[in-house]
């Protein structure tokens, strides 16, 4: 079951994040470090300030976006 897991994960292209709070911030940064290089993470809060030290630290893996649906549908 473990390989097929990292199979998996080696096979993501684009992943959805929606809300950074308590918990939430420090799961995307955990999954940013663990996507493989092509894969990105789109993400959406409602405070801006946490897209966008997401965005910073991690610029080649994680996309801001303007809403839940823009997560929906570029996390396709």
């Amino acid at each position: 079951l473990h390989s097929r897991f990292k199979m998996a994960i080696l096979q993501l292209k684009a992943v959805g994040f929606i809300g950074l709070g308590a918990m939430g911030k420090w799961m995307a940064t955990h999954l940013a470090e663990k996507l493989p290089p092509p894969a990105k993470m789109y993400v959406f809060d409602i405070v801006p300030a946490l897209i966008d030290e997401l965005c910073a630290n991690y610029p080649q893996k994680v996309v801001s976006c303007s809403s839940p649906k823009d997560v929906g549908d570029k996390s396709v």
